[in-house]
Parts: structure tokens; sequence; C-alpha cells
């Protein structure tokens, strides 16, 4: 049904080109739709929302919505389709601002639903005339208005936002999440979230609906060899560890929220009398309470550690990476700054073997050098952070950890140790110490071939064997 309900959208392309010259001045022009009822209706407050397609058609770029006559006085038009959920209480009679950020920069604020909220199980046309090309848009920042005295039936259960650019390309932005609190007081989230796009990691992700997951993790962290015979020990207890400058967490949060997160601090910077596992460890710390209380936008969460160390005055540097699951719907979010990073394993319908699904590229200026967090002048900031959202299914694995994994083991040995411990029954504590084990003998190994001698190899052109020891932080979620 909802399929039909987009296309129909298709046809009000023609009307938007007739509308093109009054949109020159205008900030945002908005149509509505209201989604028929659907054939089975929800009777429970907490029974799963009625969920749309997980990718639906967008219309042809060819349509005379994307002409590039459509660009009046130099301003570029994005159209925006937002649909409101079907569970009770999802509308709102509260205005939203929405602000597009891409490559290019950030669109103006535009205050959208002024006259009338959005009503529940309904998609809202919105135009929005933008001074400038964003580029591959990143997120969408999407802020609902305050309610007034009492947020008692203002609350807005967002379900996604689909984004058409002038060229036609095109975005969609999952959220499925509360801004307010829900009508029966059960959730509370925040008014304001970054939409993080969609990544498809395999063709099955774009034809099958979510599911809710279940989720059992543990993690692990050890220290540089050369920093245990200096009587420096992993500390591993209460979802949390540190490793030398390595630290992690994993925790379940409010509202059916999982975390986990991983930051490598930087060594190098105990030449300037500096212990960057201070600055690690806080930024998960921070990160970890902020899950814990039911913080699901991986965005806030990265600016907010990030600020708070800036603002404590805490010095030193850090690679982070930090994903949050909601466990009710099985969506991943995920935001990476560096070469610390997460793969997801797992088979699908079309490739029932056992495989990499999606694993988080490295993020460096030059081998050896990656994105960090910092308080100098040439530390990344957390607007750089590569960004994902992916769906995930009862079955999948999640492995996280530093370079001190992904330099030292293949993703072939992963996912063949995933795909025995899983079969086996065996839980992810054992799965983690065994893959920290082949980590730590690799790394200490000057003979064998690992993925670091690969790459210092390509990089200098210079042969080279063995591992890289390192401060090792591995973490493992499984999912069923």
């Amino acid at each position: 049904m909802a399929l039909r309900r987009l296309a129909g959208h298709v046809s009000m392309a023609r009307q938007l080109y007739a509308l093109r010259e009054a949109c020159a001045g205008l900030g945002a022009w908005s149509a509505s739709t209201q989604l028929e009822e659907p054939e089975t209706a929800t009777n429970s407050h907490d029974a799963r929302p009625q969920i749309r397609a997980a990718m639906e058609p967008f219309p042809d770029p060819s349509t005379p919505l994307y002409d590039r006559s459509l660009r009046a006085d130099g301003r570029f038009l994005y159209r925006v389709h937002v649909a409101t959920g079907n569970v009770r209480g999802a509308g709102t009679g509260c205005s939203v601002m929405v602000k597009l950020i891409g490559t290019r920069g950030e669109s103006e604020e535009f205050h959208i639903g002024v006259k009338r909220g959005f009503d529940r199980d309904s998609l809202e046309t919105v135009v929005l005339s933008v001074s400038k090309d964003l580029g591959q848009l990143k997120m969408v920042l999407v802020k609902r208005d305050e309610g007034g005295v009492s947020d008692t039936g203002a609350g807005w259960f967002l379900e996604k936002m689909l984004v058409y650019g002038p060229k036609g390309e095109n975005w969609s932005f999952p959220c499925m999440q509360w801004f307010g609190d829900s009508d029966d007081g059960d959730v509370s989230g925040p008014l304001e979230r970054h939409l993080v796009p969609s990544t498809f990691a395999d063709h099955e992700d774009k034809i099958m609906e979510p599911q809710p997951v279940r989720i059992t993790a543990s993690g692990m962290a050890i220290p540089h060899p050369d920093k245990v015979v200096n009587g420096i020990k992993g500390i591993n207890r209460n979802q949390r560890g540190r490793g030398g400058e390595d630290s992690y967490f994993y925790t379940f949060g409010q509202n059916g929220i999982f975390g986990m997160g991983v930051a490598d601090g930087v060594f190098g910077m105990r030449a300037f009398g500096i212990d960057s596992g201070v600055f690690s460890s806080t930024l998960m710390d921070r990160a970890f309470h902020m899950v814990k209380r039911g913080y699901d936008d991986v965005v806030a969460v990265l600016k907010t550690v990030s600020r708070y160390v800036e603002t404590e005055g805490v010095y030193g540097s850090s690679t982070c990476c930090l994903l949050t699951v909601n466990m009710n719907q099985g969506r991943l979010n995920s935001a990476n700054l560096g070469d610390s990073g997460f793969m997801v394993i797992g088979s699908r319908v079309y490739r029932p073997e056992v495989h990499v699904t999606f694993r988080t590229p490295q993020q460096e200026h030059e081998f050896g050098c990656p994105y960090a967090l910092g308080h100098h002048k040439h530390a990344a900031s957390p607007n750089d952070a590569m960004l994902e959202s992916l769906q995930l299914y009862p079955g999948d694995t999640i492995v996280m950890g530093s370079d001190g994994l992904f330099d030292n083991v293949f993703v072939s040995e992963v996912v063949k140790q995933v795909k025995t411990f899983r079969e086996e029954g065996k839980g992810p504590q054992a799965l983690v110490h065994k893959l920290t084990e082949i980590a730590h003998v690799s790394s200490t190994d000057n003979a064998i071939d690992t993925p670091y001698s690969r790459g210092y190899t390509d990089f200098f052109d210079l042969a080279m064997s063995g591992g890289k020891p390192d401060d090792i932080t591995i973490l493992v979620a499984y999912l069923s």
C-alpha cells in the first residue's frame, strides 16, 4: 500500500515543475497526503509498528522535478518526504525544523508542518529551496519544536525521511524513534536527532522488513606486550575496559537501545607528557552513560563526548568508533573516526554462507596515520566521522575492535572463528578470548603474513613480514 502511495507522489513532479517560479523566493513548499488506514490495525500500544517497505522506489530522475531549470534564481531544490509512523500517538501538532548536511556544506534551517503538524501514518512532502548544492548528503538534522507547558500529546514518531536531490540523487534516512514522549509514557526521546542515510550492505536489505533482535555481548582489552612487561595490566569489568591506551564499552540502555564503542589513544602523545589513555577512556565512559540513558543518536553522542573532553581540559588524541542498535527494529547506526572499526558477519537468503555483510573502511590521512579526535589544532572533529546506518538480522554477529585486531588478523580468519563458535553454541565471551589470543600471537610473530605487513609493503614499497605489537581491544555481539 505504501508503495502505491509513494508512487502516487511521482505524478506530483509535474505540478511541482509548474510551481518552480513560485519557489524562487520560497523557503519550503509543502503538500500533504494521508495514507489509507492499514488493513490490520494495531490494538496494543506495545505492538510492533507497521512498517513501510524497506526500500521504496524513487521517482524517475528524468521527470521534470529534476530538470536543472528548477534551480530558480540560482537556488537548489530538494524534495523531502516525511513519513510519520503508524503507532498510537505517532502524530504531533508541533512543527519541525529540518537542516540538510552534505559534503559541500549545510542548508538553511527550514521549519515544516507549521500550520498543522504531522498526522499519524501520513506522508508529508516538502520542497526545500537551498542556496547551494550540498553534494552527497551525510545527515539530516531534525528537531521537533517545543510542545508548550506539557509535552503530553506532542510526541512524534518519525518513521523515515526520503530526500531527492536536484540532480536525481536520492537518500533514505531511517529513524523509527520518538521525538519527545510517547502517548503511553513508556518511551521518552530527545527532541533533536541526527538522521544517517541507509547503507544497503546487501540486496536483501532493500527488500526485507526490519525485525526485532536480541543481543548478547562481551569485550576485552589487553595492553601492548612491552607495557605488560612494565607492569601495566588490562582492566575489564562492568561492560567497560581499558588496555594501555585502548578503551571500550558495551551496554544496554533505555528504550531497547544497545550500544558499543572503542577508542584507541595515540601512544606518541607520551613524548609530550600526555597519557592518551585518559583521553580515550573519558570518551568511552561518557558514551557509556549516554547510551545507558537511551541515547541512540551516535552523532549526538560523538559530538557530546568530544565537547566534554574539550571543556574539561582532557589532553590527548584518540580514534573513536561508536554504534547503537535499536533492538526493536534491528537498525544499526554508527560513527567512526580513524582505523578502529567493526564488521557485521552473517548469512542471507540469496547468499547462505556466512560472510561479511558490512565492514567500516579505515579512515587514514596516510598509512599508519589515522583520523583522531584530540586537543591539538590538527585533530579531526566529529564532523569528519564516517556515518553508516544498516539493517541487522537475527543470526548476525558484530565484531568491533581497535587496529590491534584488524592489523593482525585477516577478515577471513575472523569469519572462520565466528562461524565455528556460533555453530558450536559458544558465547560471545569465548569468541572474544579466542580472537584476542589470535591477534596477540600474530602481533608478536615476525615471520607471518598479516594485514599490517601487507599494508606496510604496499605503502613503503619495502618487503615486510610479521604482525604489529599493539594494544588489542575486541568486542563481539551476537544477534538472535
